[in-house]
């Protein structure tokens, strides 16, 4: 049984690139501090983004604002892709599409902008013990709670964005991918991932929608980032063909993420090398060029027991041991059914 972990391979393509596209890259992304505070721009973002830009609890975040005008031609963005083919009929899929909603919510008929915010993040790894071996398995970003809580987003938005700590914020039911490329906070990546410069990929999308109204513009053109030309390396390291080398979108029914975060069977075609985290995918974010400086932001989420390894890999879940691994992941906010990652986590040791 080897090392489970998806350092190797992918860690030796992103060498054999960043030779030649090192004077491309974002400079180095801040690494998150101790300090508490929660304010306006700091010295991370001088350069680095075209977006506004601030910090939470020493987190850096960037944000920009839409009209809410725009929202219908973001829809007719999305319905002239669901027109063209290119996205996936998978029913699990286009039940999340159909999940949106461009309108203001009946809590806030009279909205007039949304709020956009990309919250710098990292990646998670979960070490196991295995007939006395340490074995680490990753949890890419997005998955977990770190060191800012959506009440600390909220209070950020309030005070710095729209300057008013009685301002009313609703949460939006919007694609957020597609709402911050148009409104300039993000570039899309060849695997269809927003990147934000100066964090990559390793951060998480927000939106609000707010009573205030916005600055105008804020209507940006739609396409993958500059490092993407002549660039495949997430293309041939996906390992079920999700990414396509002849459409902009990805194919999602083929994406390892949206099975792995489901409790169901594994459909029969996907390959056991596909499996490499204990839930979604790192392969296509950790070799990609564009988050070469965000590769050492790593936490840990948590340790387990040889015993409590075992019992997962064995799919019954003592009470006691069970309620200890619940604990430990429950605590840094990773959800989802024990069952459930535990197959996952068999997959990625078998692989």
């Amino acid at each position: 049984m080897r090392r489970a972990t998806n350092r190797e391979n992918p860690q030796r393509l992103m060498t054999e690139v960043v030779v030649y596209t090192r004077r491309e890259l974002t400079k180095r992304m801040a690494v998150f501090g101790a300090t508490l505070s929660i304010g306006p721009p700091r010295a991370w973002a001088t350069g680095l983004l075209e977006s506004e830009a601030g910090e939470i609890r020493g987190v850096p975040v960037a944000y920009r604002r839409i009209s809410v005008d725009t929202l219908l031609r973001i829809k007719a963005d999305m319905d002239r892709i669901l027109r063209r083919g290119d996205v996936s009929d998978n029913p699990t899929f286009r039940s999340y599409i159909e999940k949106r909603c461009y309108e203001p919510p009946e809590t806030m008929p009279d909205a007039r902008s949304v709020v956009i915010l990309a919250v710098a993040d990292r990646r998670h790894d979960v070490d196991v013990r295995i007939e006395g071996r340490l074995v680490t398995v990753p949890i890419p970003p997005g998955y977990t709670r770190d060191e800012v809580s959506p009440e600390d987003v909220q209070t950020f938005v309030r005070r710095y964005v729209l300057r008013d700590d009685t301002a009313r914020l609703e949460p939006v039911q919007l694609p957020l991918k597609l709402v911050a490329a148009r409104a300039g906070l993000a570039e899309y990546g060849k695997n269809n991932i927003a990147f934000v410069r100066g964090l990559g990929s390793f951060h998480r999308l927000l939106g609000f929608f707010t009573e205030q109204p916005c600055p105008p513009g804020g209507w940006h053109s739609v396409g993958p980032m500059h490092l993407c030309k002549g660039c495949s390396i997430c293309l041939q390291c996906c390992p079920t063909g999700a990414i396509r080398p002849d459409r902009f979108v990805i194919d999602a029914g083929r994406c390892v993420t949206l099975y792995n975060e489901l409790p169901d069977p594994m459909p029969a075609w996907m390959p056991p090398r596909a499996h490499n985290a204990l839930v979604g995918c790192t392969l296509c974010q950790w070799t990609c060029p564009a988050n070469v400086d965000a590769l050492d932001r790593v936490g840990k989420l948590a340790e387990f027991t040889e015993e409590e390894t075992t019992m997962l890999l064995s799919g019954e879940i003592d009470e006691a041991l069970g309620a200890s691994v619940a604990a430990k992941i429950e605590r840094n906010g990773l959800s989802g059914d024990l069952l459930h990652l535990a197959r996952n986590l068999r997959l990625v040791v078998q692989a």
